[in-house]
């Protein structure tokens, strides 16, 4: 017996890189070259992903008047993402209940 494919990914991975390569080839970094960053997929099929520079200052307390700039600065490079996960039906596959 095997395993099906969407139960494989299940639990929780840490990341190790992030680039994107544009249409011409060129490789980006928009978190840097050493992010940081954790994704989660359960069993239900929901998944959830941070992931930010890891050379990003850390937030220190509560902004005192007249920093806003400066937190958002510091909060520049984080993303935060959510939702649903669905794998492809192959044939043959059992139907899914849910």
């Amino acid at each position: 017996m095997t395993i099906p494919e969407q139960q494989t990914i299940i639990g929780g991975w840490r990341l190790v890189s992030f680039e994107n390569q544009d249409g011409d080839g060129r490789v980006r970094l928009p978190y840097g070259p050493a992010p940081v960053g954790y994704i989660l997929y359960t069993r239900e099929g929901r998944m959830s992903a941070t992931i930010m520079r890891g050379d990003r200052t850390p937030l220190a307390g509560e902004p005192r008047r007249g920093e806003a700039v400066a937190e958002k600065a510091r909060l520049r490079g984080i993303s935060l993402l959510r939702g649903a996960l669905h794998f492809p039906r192959r044939s043959g596959d059992p139907p899914r209940r849910g």
